[in-house]
């Protein structure tokens, strides 16, 4: 979804949307830091700033996915109950500016990875000595995908990051997915173990699944076809084509 965030910004009523900004800022940062409140209201203006204020359990789920997090959910919830029951001059300033600065930076870290590929491509192949072939491509293929999930829509993209870490042990070993994991996650320098073929295609597989869920059949279609295009630039290409992946 490639949302004009001042478009969104004025979707609802400007009054009520600074108020459940405002609420939930001052609810999230005690238990967060301010970057991840920022990503979590963005998540907010995205998925549920239509619905009801109170509306909150799918929101609250969403948001507490960490073990600590998840142990104080209860909290959180009263918390955020009482925020958003406070009138608009007992919440501080509207974050708007704040997701705002945020938007525009992870927009331009995306565009630095595209103007970079050419570079990325030449230090992927200069580790070919370590990697196996396949892996290199697989990596290549999947970080094209990502950055391009990353220009469309920075949540959605560490949503995206995140369901197929999580989802991993399913398409490969568990010592391959934990490298993998830790990867997609934290964003590690790219693995190097070698996984079979099949292997490789789930895991394209998954990213794909996501990126229908988030980004639409059309979208996700085209991200993956331009990222296997890409990495048919690769050397490592002459020895495993990228469309094997498919």
């Amino acid at each position: 979804m490639n949302t004009n965030i001042h478009e969104l910004h004025h979707s609802v009523d400007e009054n009520e949307a600074s108020r459940r900004r405002r609420a939930i800022f001052k609810a999230l940062l005690p238990y967060m830091p301010q970057a991840e409140v920022i990503e979590a209201l963005w998540m907010w203006e995205w998925d549920y700033a239509e619905g009801s204020a109170f509306e909150l359990a799918d929101y609250l789920h969403a948001v507490c996915q960490t073990t600590e997090l998840k142990n104080r959910h209860g909290e959180i919830r009263r918390s955020l109950i009482r925020q958003m029951s406070q009138p608009l001059t007992e919440l501080g300033p509207d974050p708007w500016p704040l997701m705002r600065d945020y938007a525009n930076t992870m927009k331009v870290e995306g565009q630095a990875n595209e103007h970079q590929q050419s570079d990325d491509l030449k230090v992927e192949s200069a580790e070919s000595t370590v990697a196996s072939p396949g892996t290199v491509v697989l990596t290549t293929v999947i970080t094209h995908v990502l950055d391009a999930m990353l220009q469309q829509n920075p949540v959605y993209c560490a949503r995206v990051r995140n369901w197929v870490a999580g989802h991993l042990v399913s398409a490969i070993p568990v010592q391959l997915s934990n490298e993998f994991s830790e990867w997609l996650i934290n964003q590690t320098p790219p693995p190097t173990q070698k996984v079979d073929t099949a292997g490789m295609r789930r895991i394209v597989n998954l990213v794909y699944v996501c990126g229908c869920e988030y980004f639409g059949p059309t979208v996700a279609d085209r991200m993956l076809h331009q990222a296997v295009t890409a990495a048919e630039s690769l050397p490592e290409a002459l020895r495993f084509p990228p469309k094997e992946l498919l």
